[in-house]
């Protein structure tokens, strides 16, 4: 019978027919096309019972449409029927605020009514997920290449994947939740990255360098992690080791970058809406959201609520709560006024937007802290080796954790940025060494992200997710600069460099060796020992 089933199969060719009935009992027996079942069920049922919802546009009840991506399509609509698309609003009146090109990409669905257009978007969001988890093994797989081409991870890996996993899976949710672009954002920043990281050729290279200019183009705050990259490639391009070949990448991947900003900010919108009219619009975005002193009242949102946990908004947070308040303060003002829970949470947020434009001291000092952790980043990118692969990909994901410090906006669905950072920077302590910090330092975001979903309502108001993820920046920052002083000591003194010397070292060190690796180690000694004797008996 089960030959029959898989003669079946190998006729009709059709992989989705089961090899097997049943549930996978191990963790050996699950496929990737269990998990990608798992996956699109859940997700159905998230979207029919949260996202569907947030969507609809019910009659007299607009407060009740929670969702982004309705902005983006009516904004791409009025780009084709002489409404000025950066100032008509969705129903809830909250306008654009990107440069024209994702309007116009999303400008088909605007014909679909609201909770079509979120399905449609949801399902690409979710696609990009896989692609997102897909293109991050593949980095993996070459940074860490395992034994023999062993796919499966070892003990250390799965913590790692584990715990990059769990501190993504709310700030994703969310993002699916209210429409965003996140994850299409990091998805293409893996595959450039991807694409640049494993090129062989310079059309490969090329590909990633524009691929990388459609995050930037899309929302802006992406050009930290791309100008960061190309920053990295400069500095081996004109280093002490420098060599034609690393000219050549550094000059492909700026020059691809800057096309790739011309095509999709100048050249593709000007072909459909007019090189004048395009930049009439660009001149608006500018003005309204980029040299905008308040941009939040610009396009209707509370950038001081704390949902926001940029670093700067988590700061003044922390320092508004510590103010000794008086009664005829104008918190406790708007709040007299405020009648339900709805309008109590806009006179907060309105009393804090208030209180941040009249508190200069704190924003000078914000400014000079954000300085700090430029320059810190700068620094980072200089300790990395030639041929430590691993530790530019650990540099490239601290300058994106980066964009939610130095950002003045990270909205809790924009923690998603810090995969590449949780993903990489673990395993490159342990290369060094570190293996306790590593565990450490792998698992504290996940601790971060979900104890500020689960108590928001208290822990919000102070800052905690965007003051504990600038110290857990500037713990690997330094860590990592503190390696770098210890390498070039090493190469003064004629010594080995750290990394080398602890190359061998495991994550949970010689003494966390469980009895099964114990007995593997034995009985692979048994049979090598048994190999020599057979030889000696043949000799």
């Amino acid at each position: 019978m089960g030959h029959q089933e898989l003669d079946i199969r190998r006729l009709i060719g059709r992989w989705w027919l089961p090899e097997r009935t049943g549930f996978p009992r191990t963790l050996d027996e699950l496929t990737f096309r269990n998990v990608v079942v798992l996956f699109a069920v859940s997700l159905m049922a998230y979207f029919y019972i949260d996202v569907g919802p947030r969507a609809r546009i019910l009659p007299g009840k607009q407060e009740e449409h929670r969702t982004d991506f309705t902005v983006y399509t009516e904004a791409g609509s009025a780009f084709f029927d002489g409404r000025k698309p950066y100032e008509v609003g969705n129903p809830r009146s909250w306008t654009y605020i990107y440069p024209p090109l994702l309007a116009l990409m999303v400008a088909p669905l605007s014909l679909l009514d609201s909770e079509a257009q979120a399905l449609v978007w949801f399902t690409l969001s979710a696609i990009l997920c896989l692609g997102s988890y897909e293109e991050a093994r593949r980095i993996w797989r070459f940074l860490l290449p395992t034994e023999k081409g062993d796919a499966r991870l070892d003990p250390s890996g799965r913590w790692v994947g584990l715990c990059a996993g769990m501190t993504m899976f709310l700030p994703t949710l969310a993002c699916l939740q209210r429409g965003q672009v996140g994850i299409v954002l990091l998805y293409s920043l893996l595959l450039g990255y991807r694409l640049i990281l494993t090129s062989r050729n310079r059309p490969t290279l090329l590909l990633g360098g524009v691929l990388l200019a459609w995050p930037v183009v899309v929302k802006l705050v992406p050009a930290l992690p791309v100008g960061f990259l190309v920053w990295q490639h400069w500095l081996l391009a004109l280093g002490r080791e420098r060599s034609r070949h690393d000219f050549v990448r550094a000059s492909i991947l700026s020059l691809s970058i800057m096309a790739g900003v011309f095509l999709f900010l100048l050249a593709l919108p000007g072909a459909v809406l007019g090189w004048n009219a395009n930049l009439r619009h660009l001149q608006t975005w500018s003005r309204k959201v980029v040299t905008c002193e308040d941009p939040g009242s610009s396009y209707k949102a509370f950038l001081d609520s704390t949902n926001n946990q940029s670093f700067g908004n988590a700061v003044h947070l922390l320092v508004a709560r510590w103010r000794v308040e008086r009664p005829d303060d104008l918190r406790h003002l708007l709040l007299r006024l405020a009648k339900t829970p709805a309008e109590r949470q806009i006179a907060e947020d309105e009393a804090a937007t208030k209180m941040r434009i009249a508190d200069t001291t704190t924003q000078r000092w914000i400014q000079i802290s954000k300085g700090v952790m430029l320059a810190l980043l700068l620094g980072v990118a200089l300790v990395p080796s030639r041929s430590d692969r691993l530790g530019h990909a650990v540099t490239f994901g601290l300058a994106c954790l980066g964009i939610l410090l130095i950002s003045p906006v990270a909205w809790t669905h924009y923690f998603m940025m810090a995969l590449p950072a949780v993903l990489f920077f673990p395993p490159w302590l342990s290369r060094r060494g570190y293996s306790r910090i590593a565990r450490w330092m792998a698992g504290t975001p996940v601790l971060l992200v979900w104890l500020h979903f689960l108590a928001k309502e208290w822990i919000g108001p102070y800052g905690f997710l965007g003051l504990s993820t600038t110290g857990w920046f500037l713990i690997a920052c330094v860590l990592m600069i503190r390696e770098g002083i210890l390498d070039l000591r090493s190469d003064s003194t004629s010594r080995p460099p750290r990394a080398v010397a602890s190359q061998s070292r495991q994550w949970y060190g010689p003494h966390r060796r469980s009895r099964k690796e114990d007995q593997a180690l034995l009985d692979e000694r048994l049979v090598t020992l048994d190999e020599c004797a057979a030889k000696r008996t043949a000799r």
